[in-house]
Parts: structure tokens; C-alpha cells; sequence
């Protein structure tokens, strides 16, 4: 707009600096010509300037309105990755939804039978046992109407101990005057919680991610009234137990061939000395029969390096067998590969299909743009897992390996159209060029069918912590968040090889006392890939006794 009042103005002036009789030719000197084209010029310069200014202000507040909508969907929307575009919401619009549940008409699977629970019989007499019209007495019938009702009784109890003593009369050299019963084995000298109540308690808060005075409310409604205090002393003397049977998980998953890896936040309520705050990260390395935690102060490679033993391996490695880790496109994860040859990287689709769906809705208008690559990726999952179902070695397998290999050769050369075609906007090529740095992790699992197309399992093993992060914050010390990461890895390894928490806690910690408040020596009948099949079904099925 000033441009162009600034021009005016010029001509203007030199408007009225012309007489009526002189309007068909203008004389010029060749200074005051010099003066115009120098003030044109400047006025040209002036509005090509303001033009490119303009053009990037509107690119600015495109990109500042895209953030507002992305932060508008993380904190208010909805946190599914799915997503349609307009012509299928307008398609099921029209359709009427069918409601959830069993169609009627259909076979149902009936009641649940519960065998497996025990019996408690109770009789019901019947309370008018008289003819109605005459008042005769009937006559009971042998047989009974019987009916089931499903009931859950927990009470707390103190189990009174009545340790016999026995008194020697005899002349007996020596002898001795009285002995006494030895003590039942406590899992805490001297402590007064039963096993019972620490495996409850151990469940409740790392499996189940509830906060300990969420218990001990509920713990009241029982009559049992315990301390915060009491639960804190306690778990820190339990803590040290599970320090062996950790370092066996963690011994064994270095064996496995390739690992699911991610991390989260954790706060630890601890000063440190050389941090600053109290945020930690929560690591999870998820392998083909253990997922083991580990908890640090620091998100770095020296994670990774510490959990790997690279150091180690690097002067005693016997074989030359590459490992694969599965993990999203964090620096650290880059770094470790780099540092150690065999180990390579293969990135998470999910991953690159999100990039793909946070597009669409920063940039409304690359919506079906990106929808197109989103679906792409859909079909590279389906070409895949239809590979996994054949066998390996059939011609089947072959056959369908040779589409999944055709579609990667497609998405490939779709990619590098795209980012060569000069219509589609920079802003938009950002998970396009993601995808060409990233491509030979992407595509490791074309050539290693075992190795999956993305960091799911990774993930999910990260759900429960998360619970439990929001629902008690974290750890208020050191030697806590390192029994949240132990038993973590305890509690969603053996819930991930199907066996019963409960009844594993039991026997483990039973063993513990046995062995004298301290971890057995020969810890093979507790880790599940050591098992024999009998073993581990005992502990898929344990009988009801065996878990009270």
C-alpha cells in the first residue's frame, strides 16, 4: 500500500508541474530524467522486497497455524493413529452403523464354565413345606435343584503360630533342658507381613500401576491397617532379592538375535550428584523371550552402550553374527551402530506411516496427498504379513517375497517423483526425505523375515510404566526406580511367557526364605526359558491352593 501511494505522489507532482498548453510533449533535462528513472527503480527494488516479505510471512503463519492445529490434537484430540478421509466418512455416514455386540439370532458361546474354582455347598430348605388347600405335609424328594453363584472372598487374617516345646526328664549327659519348634520362614526377619501381603503388594503397584495409598485405602476396607512407612521399609529390604534373578534376564536377552528397544520419561525424586532435576528415562529392550527395563539419568548412547557391553564384546567377540535392533529414529540408536558394526538398525513403518497422518493434519490441503501414502503403506503391511504366512522355504513364500520387493521398488520410485515434482509443497516432502535417509533400516525386514516391519512390541512393553508413571509420578529414590525397573522386567516377562504373577511371586519368594532372606543359589526353576514343559504349565495352571 505505501508503494503505491509512494507513486502516486509522483505522479501527482509531476502533474501539476505540467501546464495545459504543454499536456502533448513534455521537455526534460537530462537530469531531471535521471531523477525519474532513479526514483522508478527504487520504487521497483522497494516493491520486490515487500512482495518477498509478504510471501514469507504468509509461509510463516501457514506453518504457525499448522503447530496450533498439531498441539491442538495432542492435547484435545483423540489419540488413535486412525484415520479416513472425507469420502469414507462421508460413505459410512450414509450407511446405518451396526450396533455393537452379539448379532441376534446368532449361537453364543454360553457361560463361562468355571471348574477350575472350588465348590462350597450351601442347602436351602424350603420354608413351607405344607400343602396349601389341605395342609398335609409333603415329602422330600432325594433329588435337589441346583443352581451356581460366583464368589470372591478376601480377608485379612493373623496366622497365630504355636510352636510346641518339648522337656527332657532324663539322666542324659549333656542333655538338654527344652527345645522348641524351629520359627516359620519370614521373608523379613522379625517383620510381621506375611508373603501373601508383600506379593499383593508388589502386584498391585508394578503390574497392576496403582499408587500405594490407592492400596492402603483398600487395604482398610479389610480391617488391615498399615503405614506408608511400613510398605517403604519393607520394599527396600524385598529390593535386593531380585538383583540375581535381573541379571539373569539381562544375561540372556544379550543372547537374543535382534531387540524391540524404546524409552520414556521417569521422574526420580532423588538428588544426583551432576544432574540437574529429576527427570530419568525408562528403557525397554523387548527380545524374542525376555523384556528387561532399565532404568537411567541420562537418554545418551551410554545407555546402549552399558546395556550391550560394548566394550566387552569388542575384545572377546567369538563370532561374526549381526544383531538388529528395532527402534524408532532417535540419535542414540544411530550412534550405537555406528560405534558397533554388527549391530544394524531396522526403523519402525508405524513410525513413517505417523509422519505421513501429522501431515495431513498440520497441512489440510496435503490431506489426500498424504492419505495416498498412508494407504501405500498399508499395502506394503498386507503384502508382507501375507509372506509371513507361507512357509519359508516354499515356492509360495518365493512368490510373494517377489510382490513385496516389486512394491518397495514402487514406493521408491513414487518418493523420488515426488520430491522432484516442484507442485507439492517443501513443507510437505519432510517425512519423504525421513524416508530416503532412513531407507536401508526400513527395509531390513525384506531381507530378514524374522525381523518385524515396526517397534509395536517396543511400545506396548512401554504401556504399564506409563499407567504407573501418571498414576504415582515416578520414583522417590534411587534404590526404588531401580526395583521399579526389576520388576517390571520380572512381572511382564513371565506375564509375556502366560504364567501366573501370583503363584510365580509365591514360590519365588517362599524360596528366598527358605534360602535365608536372600536369592536362591540355583535360580533355573524360576527363569521360563529353562523350564520343562511340565514345569511351565504347572505354573500357566496352578491349582487355587497353590495361589492363596
Amino acid at each position: 500500500m505505501c508503494i503505491i501511494k509512494g507513486m502516486n505522489s509522483i505522479i501527482t507532482q509531476f502533474k501539476s508541474s505540467v501546464s495545459p498548453s504543454a499536456a502533448g510533449f513534455v521537455t526534460l533535462t537530462q537530469k531531471e530524467y535521471g531523477e525519474l528513472r532513479a526514483g522508478v527503480e527504487f520504487w521497483r527494488v522497494q516493491h520486490e522486497r515487500a512482495t518477498i516479505r509478504e510471501q514469507e510471512l504468509k509461509t510463516q503463519v501457514a506453518k504457525l497455524k499448522a503447530k496450533v492445529r498439531d498441539l491442538n490434537q495432542r492435547v484435545f484430540g483423540k489419540k488413535t493413529e486412525k484415520n479416513s478421509s472425507k469420502k469414507e466418512k462421508w460413505n459410512n455416514s450414509q450407511a446405518p452403523a451396526r450396533p455393537r455386540g452379539q448379532k441376534k439370532g446368532g449361537k453364543g458361546h454360553g457361560r463361562t464354565l468355571l471348574n477350575n474354582l472350588p465348590v462350597e455347598e450351601t442347602t436351602l430348605e424350603v420354608e413351607d413345606a405344607n400343602c396349601p388347600i389341605c395342609g398335609g405335609a409333603g415329602d422330600e424328594m432325594p433329588e435337589t435343584d441346583d443352581c451356581e453363584v460366583v464368589e470372591l472372598e478376601v480377608k485379612a487374617y493373623r496366622r497365630r503360630y504355636r510352636k510346641k516345646r518339648v522337656r527332657f526328664g532324663c539322666n542324659c549327659k549333656n542333655r538338654l533342658g527344652m527345645i522348641t519348634a524351629p520359627s516359620p520362614n519370614r521373608l523379613i526377619p522379625k517383620g510381621k507381613l506375611g508373603i501373601s501381603v508383600w506379593i499383593t503388594i508388589l502386584l498391585d503397584k508394578f503390574l497392576y500401576c496403582n499408587p500405594t495409598n490407592r492400596l492402603l485405602e483398600s487395604l482398610k476396607g479389610y480391617g488391615l491397617e498399615l503405614a506408608q512407612g511400613t510398605i517403604t521399609g519393607g520394599l527396600k529390604k524385598i529390593a535386593p532379592l531380585f538383583d540375581p534373578i535381573m541379571n539373569a534376564f539381562w544375561e540372556h536377552s544379550l543372547k537374543e538375535d535382534y531387540w524391540h528397544a524404546d524409552e520414556t520419561r521417569w521422574r526420580v525424586f532423588a538428588k544426583l550428584e551432576g544432574k540437574d532435576g529429576n527427570r530419568w528415562y525408562l528403557w525397554v529392550f523387548r527380545s524374542q523371550d525376555v523384556v528387561v527395563y532399565v532404568l537411567a539419568p541420562t537418554r545418551s548412547t551410554a545407555v546402549l552402550r552399558n546395556y550391550f557391553k560394548t566394550e566387552d564384546i569388542k575384545e572377546n567377540r567369538e563370532n561374526d553374527d549381526i544383531k538388529v535392533i528395532v527402534c524408532d529414529r532417535y540419535s542414540a540408536y544411530k550412534c550405537i551402530s555406528k560405534e558397533v558394526p554388527w549391530i544394524l538398525l531396522a526403523f519402525c513403518w508405524a513410525h513413517q506411516r505417523r509422519d505421513f497422518l501429522d501431515l495431513a493434519r498440520k497441512w489440510p490441503k496435503s490431506e489426500e496427498w498424504a492419505l495416498k501414502w498412508v494407504e501405500t503403506i498399508g499395502t506394503l503391511y498386507h503384502l508382507n504379513n501375507r509372506r509371513l504366512n507361507a512357509l519359508e522355504d516354499s515356492v509360495e513364500f518365493k512368490q510373494r517375497d517377489l510382490k513385496l520387493c516389486a512394491c518397495l521398488d514402487q514406493i521408491v520410485e513414487k518418493r523420488d517423483r515426488d520430491l522432484h515434482n516442484e507442485k507439492i509443497s517443501e513443507s510437505w516432502k519432510s517425512p519423504l526425505k525421513s524416508m530416503k535417509n532412513h531407507w536401508f533400516g526400513l527395509t531390513l525386514f525384506a531381507d530378514h523375515p524374522e525381523i518385524p516391519m515396526d517397534n509395536n512390541r517396543g511400545e506396548n512393553a512401554l504401556r504399564p510404566p506409563v499407567v504407573g508413571r501418571k498414576n504415582y509420578f515416578g520414583s522417590g529414590s534411587v534404590w526404588s526406580a531401580m526395583l521399579t525397573a526389576s520388576m517390571f522386567t520380572v512381572l511382564m516377562t513371565i506375564k509375556y511367557w502366560g504364567i501366573n504373577p501370583r503363584y510365580w511371586l509365591k514360590t519365588f519368594l517362599e524360596a528366598c526364605a527358605e534360602a535365608g532372606n536372600c536369592s536362591p543359589d540355583n535360580l533355573n526353576s524360576f527363569l521360563p526359558w529353562m523350564m520343562d514343559d511340565q514345569r511351565l504349565a504347572a505354573f500357566r495352571t496352578p491349582s487355587i491352593s497353590d495361589t492363596s
